[in-house]
């Protein structure tokens, strides 16, 4: 009771304050002299199709309107379910979360804020269960070599997550505040306020989340599958976002952001054991400082960013306690030509990134140190040079990195999109990328092994993309896109059992990955009050080490299905997963079952607005005048749903058990107050 006491007493203060900063700004001058109408309208319908696009023909999906605002009470995880050839592997609620590209491991995914990265220099991987949705408004996914372009060790990918206010119009103030509630005792409370005028904006957003997440499972380790309750799994994160920009409607630009969290969580124990006592507590905070500038045909950035985070794991049964910190230090510049330039045609992008990590822990004898400096060129030819790109081009990326006093080897790719028409392409990359040994595979006392090589990845792709050009409102958008690609990874760092049964870390394992990816997306407008969203996916992967065995945790066929309805006020919404068996040991004899979830949700919307226009004498304007258009809305809108409609029984992870059938219920309420466009 008193973690929903709590959430509440929060939210009506976030509610309290916001609604009395809004209203505290007084009546505008122009009230008096514009007419105005205030009328309740239907939701603004969200039919923006998931952004697919293929750099230098490699792949890179954007999460959607849809994805982004089904995580605003959640995190990160939530968007990523709907991207094609991801695989989850979480520890049940609240737990570790990791996600995997193409069959290669959770340290193969490079994740970025801002192009700043983000993953552990401890673990080489970052938890994805501890970044909330509500803080990112853009979420990119780059597949394979592609990943090239923010930086290294992307063998399987990397996905970059964005904060960047859409600050595109100013004079404009906007306050939103969500609360959730669902089973078990979860709760989730979020406040965002955003101001911009003409040489300012500032955007805070904070949010609350907890749960005692006592879930009933079905115990399949014990005779007789008995139902039973998750003990010791509860969770509470909280943390804020700030943002400010100076200013943000001339070609230059400072950025400043400040990123903090705190979670602390309890581990519970797995279906073969009947107690635990673990606790892990998280914080971090991360700072960002970017300057740019646009003059004449290029753009100029400068960024800055230092993380500070912490990590406490405790286990009294065990007699276990260890702490850990790290402090990264980044900076990052870069040189891009402007995309309408005919300057330098070949050239696209230069840049140079210098990292200082530190870390201290139980782990190590002492604190250690690492220091990386990357650079990269990118260019790109068109093949018809009395156009910007013509038929298409080939483009290709050459990086070099240094991690201390050795050399890494050399990392590129080339590739091309061509195009046979308007609707058809087809668009193939050949890559090459590496990725440097983790500071624990280094230096863990005992057992680490500073002579570690990189591993070394060497890929291909191709594919194919169809999409119809010509549509109106009875005509809807089609895409799709149906395509392979091959990942071979020597040198694959491996924890193996050495002297003294002392685990040690060896370059050992060859992978070959291959697979097919399908995708389908259609959506459309049938007329002013209805629309439609399809969103399908399809992969098949074999990703085998020298043996010829498939590695663990990584399905063989994986697909997911969305459907999404708008009518007038009202939406509807369906979402449908299918995954194969989970292998869980190296030689394949033991294996999770394969799995297939839904998920349903219903929502209403209602709008209240106040719209007034006014006319300023302007000859460069329209007929001699320059509108102001400024409104006042309210949106209200109730979303309920329920996960894992089928109530399947499932893991992810071996004797870990999943969520099964769950509801929730959710309230937006938005403010805005200011100019449009």
């Amino acid at each position: 009771m008193r973690t929903w006491l709590r959430a509440w007493i929060i939210f009506a203060a976030f509610w309290i304050v916001s609604v009395a900063s809004c209203f505290s700004q007084g009546p505008d001058s122009t009230d008096s002299d514009v007419s105005s109408r205030e009328t309740t309208l239907g939701p603004i319908i969200i039919m923006e199709m998931e952004l697919v696009t293929f750099p230098d023909g490699g792949r890179m999906w954007a999460a959607d309107s849809l994805a982004l605002k089904q995580a605003a009470t959640g995190n990160v995880t939530n968007m990523l379910e709907v991207l094609p050839s991801v695989n989850l592997k979480s520890y049940a609620p609240g737990g570790l979360a990791t996600p995997t590209f193409r069959g290669t491991g959770a340290g193969h995914t490079q994740a970025y804020w801002e192009g700043l990265p983000l993953n552990s220099a401890m673990l080489g991987q970052q938890d994805f269960a501890l970044a909330a949705g509500s803080f990112f408004e853009k979420m990119n996914v780059i597949y394979g070599g592609s990943s090239l372009l923010l930086g290294s060790g992307g063998l399987g990918g990397a996905i970059n997550l964005s904060s960047d206010q859409n600050f595109n119009w100013p004079y404009r103030q906007e306050v939103r505040l969500r609360q959730q509630v669902g089973s078990w005792g979860n709760t989730s409370s979020v406040a965002e306020g955003e101001f911009r005028s003409e040489k300012f904006a500032s955007s805070t957003k904070a949010y609350f989340n907890a749960g005692r997440n006592d879930m009933p499972f079905r115990n399949v380790a014990l005779p007789g599958s008995p139902v039973q309750r998750l003990p010791q799994a509860g969770t509470q994160q909280y943390g804020i976002l700030q943002e400010f920009c100076f200013p943000c409607y001339t070609a230059m630009k400072l950025k400043a952001k400040v990123w903090a969290f705190r979670s602390a969580r309890e581990l519970p124990p797995t279906m073969l054991t009947t107690a635990s006592d673990e606790t892990q507590m998280d914080e971090a905070i991360r700072a960002s400082l970017a300057w740019e500038t646009r003059f004449q045909d290029h753009t100029l950035k400068v960024q800055g960013g230092y993380f500070r985070e912490g990590m406490r794991y405790s286990y009294p049964s065990a007699g276990l306690l260890s702490e850990s910190q790290t402090t990264r230090f980044t900076t990052q510049a870069s040189l891009d030509r402007n995309y309408y330039s005919r300057l330098a045609r070949w050239f696209r992008e230069v840049g140079l990134r210098y990292i200082h990590d530190r870390a201290t822990t139980d782990g190590y004898a002492h604190g250690v140190t690492q220091n990386i400096v990357s650079a990269a060129a990118r260019a790109r030819v068109p093949f018809d040079s009395r156009a910007q790109y013509g038929r298409g081009y080939v483009g290709g990326l050459l990086r070099l990195e240094l991690y201390d006093t050795r050399l890494a080897p050399f990392m590129a790719y080339i590739g091309t999109n061509y195009r046979f028409s308007s609707r058809l392409s087809i668009n193939a990359q050949l890559t090459r990328n590496a990725r440097i040994p983790t500071l624990n595979d280094r230096f863990w006392s005992p057992g680490g092994n500073p002579d570690l090589r990189p591993e070394l990845s060497h890929g291909a792709e191709m594919s194919l993309s169809w999409k119809n050009v010509r549509y109106s409102l009875n005509r809807p958008k089609v895409r799709g896109d149906l395509g392979g690609f091959f990942n071979r990874v020597n040198d694959w760092i491996l924890w193996v059992p050495g002297t003294g049964n002392i685990w040690r870390p060896e370059n050992v394992r060859l992978v070959n990955a291959w697979g097919i990816e399908a995708n389908y997306t259609r959506n459309a407008q049938i007329n002013d009050h209805m629309g439609y969203q399809v969103l399908a996916s399809y992969t098949f992967n074999q990703s085998r080490d020298q043996d010829g065995y498939q590695l663990i945790y990584t399905p063989a066929h994986s697909a997911f299905m969305r459907l999404h309805l708008d009518y007038r006020r009202w939406s509807f919404q369906y979402f449908q997963d299918w995954n194969s068996r989970r292998y869980t040991v190296a030689d394949n004899s033991a294996y999770i079952r394969g799995f297939s979830t839904g998920d349903l949700s219903l929502g209403a919307r209602v709008n209240r607005w106040r719209h007034d226009v006014t006319e300023t004498p302007d000859p460069a304007g329209v007929n001699g005048y320059r509108y102001a258009s400024l409104s006042r809305r309210h949106v209200l809108e109730l979303q309920a749903g329920v996960r894992n409609l089928w109530n399947a029984q499932y893991q992810t992870v071996a004797w870990r058990p999943m969520p099964g059938r769950s509801v929730f219920v959710r309230l937006d309420w938005t403010f805005s107050n200011g100019t449009e466009k």
